[in-house]
């Protein structure tokens, strides 16, 4: 497994503990590529347990005076109750994707990265670096510039916290229209069945 940010810049991590700048070369590693907070609006619903399709219409309802466009793509955290709900534009979901093909690789998931940090018994986990903030809290997540992270945070207290894929992940962006494609093919004894 290897994790792939995209921001501010692209970085590398392998399960093995390699890691460095830009893209990797392909090694067969199955990619999870955390893609920047600020492209995703995160928000967190309270859902009954429901299909992905159906997760993902409750949240359009539930959001849509606060939907941005007219279509955007929404994905829903697995389980029940208050979870994270991401939406993001189609068209940059599209980029995400045309800039991991172009690296050579197809994503099995992607993760808004401000749920790459751990969730904090009380107030946020942030990261801070190079100006840009991460920040989580038990019902919130984003990444912005420091000063306006510092206005969204404001007095609630603040734990450092260093990015690291959660196992399981939190939410995977790769669902509904860019869910993988996955190839049916009939077992042995289907087969011999079908032939019969």
């Amino acid at each position: 497994m290897m994790l792939i940010t995209l921001a501010p810049a692209p970085l590398w991590q392998h399960k093995d503990g390699r890691s460095g700048a830009g893209w990797p070369a392909p090694d067969g590693s199955a990619a999870v590529l955390a893609v920047p907070g600020e492209a995703v609006a995160l928000h967190w619903l309270d859902l009954p347990d429901l299909a992905p399709a159906q997760a993902a219409a409750a949240a359009r309802l539930a959001l849509a005076d606060r939907l941005g466009e007219a279509d955007p793509h929404i994905a829903v955290a697995p389980g029940t109750g208050l979870r994270p709900v991401a939406v993001v534009a189609r068209t940059t979901m599209a980029g995400w994707l045309a800039e991991a093909a172009r690296a050579g690789f197809a994503p099995a998931a992607l993760i808004p990265d401000p749920l790459l940090l751990p969730v904090p018994a009380s107030g946020w986990a942030v990261q801070a670096e190079a100006g840009r903030v991460l920040a989580r809290s038990a019902e919130a997540g984003f990444a912005a510039e420091a000063d306006l992270a510092a206005a969204i945070i404001g007095t609630a207290p603040t734990t450092p916290a260093r990015p690291a894929l959660p196992d399981p992940l939190p939410l995977n962006l790769l669902v509904g229209d860019y869910a993988p494609v996955s190839r049916w093919q009939a077992d042995a004894r289907q087969v011999k069945r079908l032939a019969l």
